[in-house]
């Protein structure tokens, strides 16, 4: 959501507020907007510390390496560990931006997770991935011994109560609940963002990703992919007036266009015909995608590996710890 889109061309660094900071299109947009425009602001995620038992979760030491970069480049941006589906994590993290910041002017909703709270009823929503209407049938490469070979995956249909369930979960009442406390009466302009596909610890669980991520990766080789940061890159120059907005008939961002192109679908398609026979024929994609989805969990500790807690600039109580 951009709250404030003319800031950019005012000269004065923007405010962001950055929900699912510590992986996939969400630490790519803060990547790139720290190092491109300068962002101020806060990334909020939900990741598991180190203790004396197990290693912290591999969002924790991203966060660790990022809040170490970002000091290092002199950017004023600060990280909190919380629950971003929670009423407290609210009040605290806009109470936060409000005394260190001010007004933002881009809230960035980049959120996954299997389950919500309501803060509300606490009720606990858990979402599923199956499909609509009928089950669903597909082959998807399986890595036994890090090479592809195809197997396949079988969802049955989700029951009425699954699907709601998923609604509450991930169907956008929780940006609501966001974007009402970031504008505060004020005004906004939303924007849903259609970004090309990506490999990631939540788009991994989608069924037959792999298969497609892998037969697209062929179509493109490693020269014509556009990765998470490329896109992040596209969209901040959008966002920051550099570039038009590219907007669908329904008003959405689109950073998909390499990837949807009709000439390269029709591509992935032919060899989706006969996915053993193209996966036998060009193994570097399902190697690729093999190797990518390990990296989304693989812990790789920086020297420090503990986030910095933001500090107030005014007198006053330190934030409580999530």
């Amino acid at each position: 959501m951009a709250v404030d889109p003319g800031t950019h061309a005012r000269g004065r660094a923007p405010v962001v507020l950055l929900l699912g900071s510590s992986a996939g299109y969400g630490l790519s947009i803060l990547l790139a907007g720290l190092r491109q425009h300068g962002i101020r602001g806060i990334g909020v995620a939900y990741e598991g510390a180190l203790s004396e038992r197990r290693t912290a979760t591999a969002g924790w030491y991203r966060t660790a390496t990022v809040a170490r970069l970002a000091a290092e480049n002199g950017s004023d941006f600060v990280f909190l560990n919380a629950d971003a589906f929670s009423a407290g994590a609210k009040e605290r993290v806009l109470d936060l931006v409000a005394e260190r910041y001010g007004p933002v002017d881009h809230l960035v909703y980049s959120l996954a997770a299997p389950r919500r709270t309501d803060p509300v009823t606490s009720e606990v929503h858990h979402l599923v991935i199956k499909p609509v209407g009928g089950a669903y049938e597909a082959a998807s490469p399986v890595f036994p011994d890090g090479a592809a070979s195809i197997g396949a995956v079988r969802l049955a249909a989700a029951s009425e109560e699954e699907r709601r369930a998923t609604v509450k979960a991930m169907g956008g009442e929780n940006w609501r609940l966001w974007a009402d406390g970031v504008l505060a009466g004020g005004a906004g302009r939303a924007f849903t963002v259609v970004a090309g596909v990506a490999v990631t610890q939540a788009s991994t669980a989608i069924p037959s990703i792999a298969l497609y991520t892998s037969l697209l990766r062929n179509v493109f080789g490693a020269d014509g992919w556009r990765t998470t940061t490329d896109q992040a890159v596209d969209l901040w120059e959008q966002l920051a007036g550099e570039r038009p907005l590219l907007l669908d008939g329904q008003g959405r961002i689109r950073l998909d266009g390499w990837e949807s192109d009709e000439e390269v679908q029709t591509r992935v398609r032919a060899r989706w015909a006969d996915s053993v026979a193209a996966l036998a024929a060009d193994p570097a994609g399902s190697a690729w995608f093999h190797q990518q989805s390990g990296s989304c969990t693989a812990v790789t500790c920086p020297a420090s590996t503990t986030p910095p807690r933001p500090r107030p600039r005014r007198p006053g109580p330190p934030p409580r710890s999530p």
